[in-house]
Protein backbone atom coordinates (compact mmCIF):
# COMPACT_ATOMS: atom_id res chain seq x y z
CA UNK A 1 0.00 0.00 0.00
CA UNK A 2 2.83 2.42 0.91
CA UNK A 3 4.55 1.92 -2.43
CA UNK A 4 1.33 2.58 -4.30
CA UNK A 5 0.70 5.76 -2.28
CA UNK A 6 4.18 7.04 -3.05
CA UNK A 7 3.50 6.67 -6.78
CA UNK A 8 0.39 8.85 -6.66
CA UNK A 9 0.46 12.45 -7.78
CA UNK A 10 -0.86 15.33 -5.73
CA UNK A 11 -3.96 15.51 -7.90
CA UNK A 12 -4.62 11.77 -7.47
CA UNK A 13 -4.37 12.06 -3.70
CA UNK A 14 -6.72 15.03 -3.67
CA UNK A 15 -9.31 13.11 -5.73
CA UNK A 16 -9.03 10.08 -3.43
CA UNK A 17 -9.63 12.27 -0.37
CA UNK A 18 -12.66 13.86 -2.00
CA UNK A 19 -14.03 10.44 -2.95
CA UNK A 20 -13.43 9.10 0.56
CA UNK A 21 -15.38 12.00 2.00
CA UNK A 22 -18.57 10.47 0.57
CA UNK A 23 -17.98 7.27 2.61
CA UNK A 24 -17.36 9.01 5.94
CA UNK A 25 -19.94 9.42 8.69
CA UNK A 26 -20.87 12.90 9.93
CA UNK A 27 -18.49 12.54 12.92
CA UNK A 28 -15.61 11.42 10.67
CA UNK A 29 -16.31 14.32 8.31
CA UNK A 30 -16.07 16.77 11.25
CA UNK A 31 -12.77 15.19 12.28
CA UNK A 32 -11.54 15.48 8.68
CA UNK A 33 -12.56 19.17 8.59
CA UNK A 34 -10.69 19.82 11.86
CA UNK A 35 -7.62 18.08 10.48
CA UNK A 36 -7.78 20.12 7.27
CA UNK A 37 -8.22 23.32 9.31
CA UNK A 38 -5.12 22.49 11.36
CA UNK A 39 -3.01 21.98 8.26
CA UNK A 40 -4.26 25.08 6.48
CA UNK A 41 -3.82 27.29 9.55
CA UNK A 42 -0.15 26.30 9.81
CA UNK A 43 -0.24 24.89 13.34
CA UNK A 44 0.76 21.41 12.15
CA UNK A 45 3.51 22.82 9.93
CA UNK A 46 4.95 24.68 12.89
CA UNK A 47 5.07 21.46 14.88
CA UNK A 48 6.77 19.47 12.11
CA UNK A 49 9.38 22.16 11.45
CA UNK A 50 10.81 21.95 14.96
CA UNK A 51 14.48 21.22 14.58
CA UNK A 52 16.56 18.85 16.60
CA UNK A 53 19.39 20.72 18.23
CA UNK A 54 22.56 18.66 18.42
CA UNK A 55 24.89 21.32 19.84
CA UNK A 56 24.12 23.59 22.77
CA UNK A 57 24.60 27.33 22.34
CA UNK A 58 27.33 27.28 25.02
CA UNK A 59 29.20 24.58 23.11
CA UNK A 60 28.99 26.54 19.84
CA UNK A 61 30.05 29.76 21.58
CA UNK A 62 33.09 28.02 23.11
CA UNK A 63 34.13 26.54 19.76
CA UNK A 64 33.61 29.89 18.00
CA UNK A 65 35.75 31.70 20.62
CA UNK A 66 38.63 29.30 20.03
CA UNK A 67 38.20 29.52 16.28
CA UNK A 68 38.20 33.34 16.34
CA UNK A 69 41.52 33.28 18.22
CA UNK A 70 43.02 31.10 15.47
CA UNK A 71 41.44 33.25 12.77
CA UNK A 72 43.02 36.35 14.27
CA UNK A 73 46.42 34.64 14.57
CA UNK A 74 46.30 33.60 10.91
CA UNK A 75 45.09 37.02 9.75
CA UNK A 76 47.79 38.81 11.77
CA UNK A 77 50.55 36.51 10.49
CA UNK A 78 51.30 34.97 13.89
CA UNK A 79 50.61 31.49 12.52
CA UNK A 80 52.53 30.91 9.30
CA UNK A 81 53.57 28.21 6.90
CA UNK A 82 57.15 27.56 5.91
CA UNK A 83 57.79 27.54 2.18
CA UNK A 84 60.64 26.20 0.13
CA UNK A 85 60.99 27.06 -3.54
CA UNK A 86 63.50 25.57 -5.90
CA UNK A 87 64.07 24.57 -9.48
CA UNK A 88 63.65 20.91 -10.29
CA UNK A 89 66.18 19.59 -12.80
CA UNK A 90 65.18 15.91 -12.48
CA UNK A 91 63.46 15.68 -15.88
CA UNK A 92 65.70 17.79 -18.11
CA UNK A 93 68.20 20.58 -17.52
CA UNK A 94 66.68 22.79 -20.22
CA UNK A 95 63.09 22.05 -19.25
CA UNK A 96 63.17 22.58 -15.51
CA UNK A 97 60.19 23.23 -13.23
CA UNK A 98 59.83 25.72 -10.42
CA UNK A 99 58.62 23.81 -7.36
CA UNK A 100 56.95 25.32 -4.29
CA UNK A 101 56.57 23.16 -1.20
CA UNK A 102 54.71 24.24 1.92
CA UNK A 103 55.44 22.91 5.39
CA UNK A 104 52.89 23.21 8.18
CA UNK A 105 54.99 23.27 11.33
CA UNK A 106 52.40 25.24 13.36
CA UNK A 107 49.33 23.05 12.75
CA UNK A 108 47.46 25.50 10.54
CA UNK A 109 45.99 22.67 8.47
CA UNK A 110 44.44 21.09 11.55
CA UNK A 111 42.99 24.43 12.62
CA UNK A 112 41.46 24.99 9.19
CA UNK A 113 39.98 21.48 9.15
CA UNK A 114 38.53 22.25 12.59
CA UNK A 115 36.91 25.37 11.10
CA UNK A 116 35.54 23.42 8.13
CA UNK A 117 34.07 20.73 10.38
CA UNK A 118 32.58 23.27 12.79
CA UNK A 119 30.94 25.10 9.88
CA UNK A 120 29.50 21.81 8.58
CA UNK A 121 28.20 20.95 12.06
CA UNK A 122 26.61 24.41 12.26
CA UNK A 123 24.87 23.85 8.91
CA UNK A 124 23.64 20.45 10.09
CA UNK A 125 22.33 22.12 13.27
CA UNK A 126 20.63 24.99 11.37
CA UNK A 127 23.06 27.56 12.79
CA UNK A 128 23.49 29.31 9.48
CA UNK A 129 24.83 32.64 10.78
CA UNK A 130 27.82 30.96 12.41
CA UNK A 131 28.41 28.69 9.41
CA UNK A 132 28.23 31.62 7.00
CA UNK A 133 30.72 33.60 9.12
CA UNK A 134 33.20 30.71 9.05
CA UNK A 135 32.79 30.00 5.33
CA UNK A 136 33.22 33.66 4.37
CA UNK A 137 36.44 33.80 6.37
CA UNK A 138 37.75 30.52 4.93
CA UNK A 139 37.35 31.71 1.33
CA UNK A 140 38.82 35.17 2.05
CA UNK A 141 41.74 34.21 4.32
CA UNK A 142 45.32 34.00 3.19
CA UNK A 143 47.93 32.20 5.24
CA UNK A 144 51.35 33.79 5.32
CA UNK A 145 54.02 31.47 3.90
CA UNK A 146 57.51 32.49 4.97
CA UNK A 147 60.66 31.56 3.10
CA UNK A 148 64.05 31.51 4.76
CA UNK A 149 65.48 33.44 1.79
CA UNK A 150 62.90 36.20 1.64
CA UNK A 151 61.53 38.62 4.18
CA UNK A 152 58.28 38.98 2.26
CA UNK A 153 55.26 36.91 3.12
CA UNK A 154 53.90 34.78 0.30
CA UNK A 155 50.08 34.44 0.68
CA UNK A 156 48.51 30.99 0.34
CA UNK A 157 44.74 30.76 -0.01
CA UNK A 158 42.39 27.83 0.49
CA UNK A 159 42.97 26.46 -2.99
CA UNK A 160 46.77 26.62 -2.59
CA UNK A 161 46.54 24.81 0.74
CA UNK A 162 44.41 22.08 -0.82
CA UNK A 163 46.66 21.68 -3.85
CA UNK A 164 49.73 21.33 -1.63
CA UNK A 165 48.03 18.86 0.76
CA UNK A 166 48.14 21.10 3.81
CA UNK A 167 44.41 20.39 4.14
CA UNK A 168 42.38 17.68 2.46
CA UNK A 169 38.90 18.80 1.64
CA UNK A 170 36.51 18.76 -1.28
CA UNK A 171 36.40 22.40 -2.42
CA UNK A 172 33.27 21.81 -4.53
CA UNK A 173 31.39 20.45 -1.53
CA UNK A 174 32.71 23.33 0.55
CA UNK A 175 31.49 25.81 -2.07
CA UNK A 176 28.03 24.22 -2.08
CA UNK A 177 27.82 24.36 1.71
CA UNK A 178 28.97 27.98 1.59
CA UNK A 179 26.21 28.91 -0.84
CA UNK A 180 23.62 27.01 1.17
CA UNK A 181 24.66 28.65 4.46
CA UNK A 182 24.70 32.10 2.85
CA UNK A 183 21.22 31.53 1.42
CA UNK A 184 19.81 30.24 4.70
CA UNK A 185 21.43 33.07 6.68
CA UNK A 186 19.40 35.62 4.73
CA UNK A 187 16.07 36.84 6.04
CA UNK A 188 13.13 35.00 4.47
CA UNK A 189 11.97 38.12 2.62
CA UNK A 190 15.43 38.62 1.03
CA UNK A 191 15.69 35.04 -0.26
Amino acid sequence: MKNNLKKLTKENLLQIILDMNTFLSKEQQRQMENLIAQYTSGSVKAQTKEKTVRMSQEFVDEKMRQLKIWMNQIDEGELTLDVEEYEDYSEDYWDRDWVTEYYDNQGIGDKLLYAIQLAKDCVDDCRYQEANFIYEWLWAMEVCAESEYSEECDPADLQDLTEHDIIRTDLRQLALLTLYAAYQALDADRR
